[in-house]
């Protein structure tokens, strides 16, 4: 289709070795709606130069590249649709603007669930992602000002190779990333490549089992500044050996700690404040990483701030730096006389 306007396409069955199954050019208006799709053909749902169209209750199963792209396209909403087994992404969005990405259910992609890059003020809300080999949700490449919320990742990176994330920022900026959990994955969250002034909020992740051989971190920023975080969850499973004061995962998850870092080889990482802000550029607000896993390492809280101190009698500043008493000097009557 090219250049035509609100047409709808309902209830059929398609599949076989083409481009697409749907494909619409310079177009406005586009129901795909209920349909089964796949089965062997490049992309499911091709959306370019396309607005304000609907994308709803497909089943998309085994796609040669992603199961739904939009490309140049604006305003449209992606909803409710199940993508399995696809040779590419799950949903593409290249240099789209103000779209809805919601309640879609995706499994075992081969490369990334939801892939975005270059695409500005995009809603990607309570979706739920299973098995990629790569990552979860990955804004790429200055994708500004978009909202992930309340998305469900599990077996992220599920391959023996794989490092990636549940949500991966590469050089995105003034985005909001709130209540999004994800457990048994390679890594939870990276923001990274000048990825600055995002916000992070009441985010979970938890791992268990095996994971840990290619677990690296459930929060790991590089060069990248200005993000704030609070009430977020991040913690790993390992062992019982090897778990120090942690408790149970809220709703069932296996273990957590209200950490960027679990307490496992803390000193072994580049973090040079190991028990106070892990990488100082990525300047996260009061959060603390690994305090009290060590001898020497105290807890010290004031207002809202929390810092890692040495000593239990130490006191916070205005601006959360530790104070130690100073050690009191005995009075002149209370020194012995030879």
């Amino acid at each position: 289709m090219e250049g035509v306007s609100n047409v709808t396409i309902k209830n059929c069955n398609m599949g076989g070795w083409g481009k697409s199954n749907i494909r619409a050019l310079l177009s406005e208006g586009i129901n795909v709606l209920n349909n089964n799709l796949g089965k062997k053909t490049g992309y499911s749902v091709y959306l370019e130069n396309s607005s304000n169209g609907l994308i709803n209750g497909n089943t998309i199963q085994e796609p040669l590249f992603d199961g739904i792209f939009l490309l140049y396209s604006n305003q449209n909403e992606v909803s409710e649709n199940i993508v399995k087994d696809s040779l590419g992404d799950g949903i593409g969005v290249y240099s789209s603007n103000q779209n809805i990405i919601e309640d879609n259910i995706i499994e075992n992609v081969y490369y990334d669930g939801i892939y975005v890059v270059r695409s500005n003020n995009n809603t990607i809300k309570n979706n739920t992602i299973n098995k990629t080999a790569w990552r979860g949700i990955i804004l790429d490449l200055h994708s500004d000002h978009n909202q992930i919320i309340g998305n469900i990742g599990n077996n992220i990176s599920d391959n023996m190779s794989g490092f990636y994330q549940f949500i991966a920022l590469y050089g995105a900026s003034f985005n909001i990333i709130t209540n999004n959990h994800v457990q048994n994955s390679s890594n939870g969250f990276y923001l990274g490549y000048s990825s600055n002034n995002n916000t992070l909020t009441n985010n979970l992740a938890c791992q268990e089992g095996d994971y840990l051989i290619y677990h690296y971190l459930d929060l790991f920023c590089t060069a990248s500044s200005s993000n704030t975080g609070s009430g977020n969850i991040f913690g790993y499973f390992y062992s019982p050996e090897n778990i120090r004061g942690v408790t149970p995962c809220p709703d069932g998850w296996p273990e957590y700690q209200t950490d960027f870092l679990a307490c496992n080889d803390c000193e072994n990482d580049t973090n040079t404040f190991c028990g106070e802000i892990f990488q100082p550029d990525c300047a996260f607000v009061d959060q603390i990483v690994c305090c009290g896993d060590d001898v020497g390492e105290y807890l010290i809280t004031s207002g809202t701030m929390k810092r890692c101190c040495n000593s239990p009698t130490d006191t916070l500043d205005a601006n959360g730096n530790c104070i130690t008493k100073p050690t009191k000097k005995p009075r002149v009557s209370e020194i012995q006389q030879p």
